[in-house]
């Protein structure tokens, strides 16, 4: 199975590896690895459910109504800098993920599931990076010390992600621009 790997500050399709695999499950994706590749020598026995993590993904531009509820609704809001905007927060297994909606359609959706270890993170990036790019690359714009800001190849979308909490947002570019 592929995946996805950052190289050279784009994210890509570039290789083949028999202890990893992803799996698209209706709209969620499945990241996992075989234990012994996750092992390095003082590590601890990690646990399965450390090992996979399980998040829900979407098409961007899809008509709001037309999507299955992710989780738990925590909450629902208008965005606080787009007018028309409307920020649905859902509790999903492995934190939160937004969801928001304007003009009736699904421009933004933000991940908040940090992970406990760097290589789960990555293998999280990877997979999300690689849904939402859709088959196109992702060019690293900006690294301000905090985050990183991408922009897809065909700069119709957008993505930023906050190292220092483990946070991933991705986005149209039409909404950035009325957001910012």
């Amino acid at each position: 199975m592929r995946t996805a790997r950052l190289r050279k500050s784009r994210w890509r399709v570039d290789r083949e590896s028999p202890n990893q695999r992803m799996k698209l499950t209706g709209a969620a994706i499945l990241v996992s690895r075989d234990m012994k590749s996750l092992q390095r020598p003082g590590d601890r026995e990690r646990s399965s459910a450390e090992i996979n993590c399980m998040l829900p993904v979407f098409k961007l531009l899809t008509p709001i109504d037309a999507l299955k509820a992710p989780g738990s609704i925590i909450e629902s809001e208008p965005h606080e800098k787009a007018a028309g905007a409307t920020v649905h927060v859902y509790e999903i297994d492995s934190g939160r993920v937004l969801l928001t909606a304007w003009n009736g359609l699904l421009h933004e959706v933000i991940y908040q599931t940090p992970m406990e270890f760097e290589d789960e993170s990555h293998r999280r990036n990877e997979m999300l990076f690689k849904h939402y790019g859709e088959g196109h690359e992702w060019n690293e714009l900006l690294d301000n010390g905090f985050g990183k800001t991408y922009r897809r190849a065909d700069m119709q979308r957008y993505s930023l992600w906050s190292y220092a909490m483990d946070f991933n947002t991705f986005g149209t570019m039409a909404f950035h621009e009325v957001k910012w």
